[in-house]
């Protein structure tokens, strides 16, 4: 009935849950939706409206169900004989064979042995991905040693440029010195030669005046 290679007759899962919801009475799709919702409120299934409505067409147009209140605006939704039928032989054998595989299929993948193999597993994997987050750690501390290392060294040229220009500047400082000086030199000279001429001249002018 659930099998892969369905005609268009046979019916999903989900589908014999909403022909299984409307045994009771007619609902509406969005109390389909609820009721659905409550049933199975413990486990990862969830009634979505863009499922169940697609899905009420699809019921409706193969006569599994069928609209109660047709001049309404809200559509309340009942089984046919048809879709009773199909409930009520849905407890076939198919039906109970596919219920005891799923059974099993739940009690093996549940097994103390299966568990301890997912629990295995998942300290493999934990594992692994301590590796892989300390390797990338070394990784990283490496990438950022090398990184530090490349600035050193260009903070080492950056220093030893300014180096090389400090001693350059204080080379031409100490021959501007040495300029400033002969010519220090040259002035005292001149100045006293200015000295020597002012005495010339007094002495001169005093011979005069005698």
């Amino acid at each position: 009935m659930f099998r892969r290679g369905r005609s268009r007759q046979e019916i999903s899962p989900i589908g014999m849950l909403v022909l299984g919801a409307l045994k009771d009475k007619p609902l509406t799709g969005m109390n389909i939706i609820r009721k659905l919702d409550e049933e199975f409120s413990d486990t990862a299934f969830k009634a979505k409206t863009g499922t169940i409505y697609p899905l009420l067409e699809k019921l409706e147009k193969n006569e599994y169900i069928e609209r109660k209140n047709l001049q309404s605006r809200e559509k309340i939704y009942a089984l046919t004989s048809k879709g009773k039928n199909l409930l009520a032989n849905a407890i076939n054998s198919n039906f109970k064979s596919e219920m005891a595989f799923s059974s099993r299929f739940f009690d093996f993948f549940l097994s103390t042995d299966f568990v301890d193999f997912i629990s295995s597993m998942t300290k493999n994997v934990a594992e692994i991905g301590e590796s892989i987050a300390g390797q990338f750690d070394h990784g990283l501390k490496d990438f950022k040693y090398k990184n530090l290392k490349a600035d050193i060294r260009r903070l080492q040229k950056l220093i030893n440029y300014h180096e090389s220009q400090i001693e350059k500047h204080r080379i031409e400082i100490e021959k501007i010195e040495e300029r400033i000086k002969r010519k220090q030199f040259k002035l005292e000279k001149i100045e006293k030669e200015l000295e020597e001429t002012e005495k010339e001249k007094k002495k001169f002018h005093a011979i005069e005046i005698d």
